[in-house]
């Protein structure tokens, strides 16, 4: 077995499924810029192995992820002059788009495997992977009005396509948090499983080592064709917005009414 760590991430290969494992228990595993590049590698890096035949992603401990870290991302963002914080918020707003169209363009079978609660960016782009499994302890929270975000990871297209507009107008604009029976109802998750190291970890294995996954690849391909270009355009929207929202100042406020509640706690 194959074993290759990057900032905040573990990857694994074995018998053709590839494991791509955030690794930063103690903050939850939350998305710092570092962590957004070593996933974007992650992915770029299965893609192109041919021993690789299914991968999947999960988080270490009892989190998915936690989101993006707003404290180290947002401590790096803004130090400096004006024009050295322009320049990171750039580049950040780049980072983020390389780390979604990693996921629209991946040209194998993606699954994630939500061990645990899920927060934001690493929600949205569940509907980017093509199999979502989650453990019951699985909620799914999309904090962005509260944070003076906008929607991401092409979730402003998806969600409505497998929700509907309604509910996804509620996980989007209201902070409706979804629970594992809830994703799964909704179409978001495909299974619910007590036990995924008995249940859903093998099923995983057997996939990957035994069925056929050039097949698989290319019915993924067939897919998914149809969808791409429109979700590339959409994750650029949502980007620029974001990088807009990132400099305006009720962004500001609302990042200083966040850290103020937390310090509190």
């Amino acid at each position: 077995m194959g074993v290759t760590s990057y900032p905040g991430v573990k990857v694994t290969l074995n018998d053709g499924l590839r494991v791509i494992q955030l690794n930063n228990p103690k903050k939850k595993n939350a998305l710092s810029l570092d962590v957004y590049e070593s996933v974007t590698r992650a992915l770029q890096e299965a893609a192109a192995d041919p021993e690789t035949h299914v991968t999947a992603l999960t988080g270490s401990g009892d989190f998915y992820s936690s989101g993006n870290d707003l404290s180290s991302t947002t401590d790096g963002l803004m130090s400096g002059d004006g024009d050295e914080i322009m320049t990171k918020i750039k580049q950040a707003a780049q980072t983020l788009k390389r780390f979604v169209d990693a996921f629209i363009e991946f040209p194998k079978v993606l699954v994630a495997v939500v061990n645990g609660p899920a927060f934001g960016i690493a929600v949205t782009t569940l509907a980017l992977c093509d199999v979502v499994y989650a453990t019951p302890t699985a909620t799914f929270n999309c904090p962005f009005v509260k944070l003076a975000f906008t929607p991401e990871g092409c979730s402003s297209h998806t969600f409505p396509k497998i929700m509907g507009h309604s509910l996804a107008s509620e996980v989007l604009f209201f902070n409706r948090v979804l629970s594992a029976e809830e994703g799964l109802r909704c179409g978001l998750v495909s299974r619910v499983s007590a036990d995924l190291d008995r249940e859903i970890w093998p099923y995983l294995r057997k996939v990957a080592k035994d069925f056929n996954h050039i097949a698989m690849n290319l019915g993924k391909g067939m897919v998914r064709q149809w969808d791409k270009e429109d979700l590339l355009r959409i994750n650029a929207a949502e980007v620029e917005l974001l990088q807009q929202r990132w400099t305006s100042q009720d962004f500001f406020d609302s990042l200083i009414a966040f850290f103020a509640k937390k310090s509190k706690m």
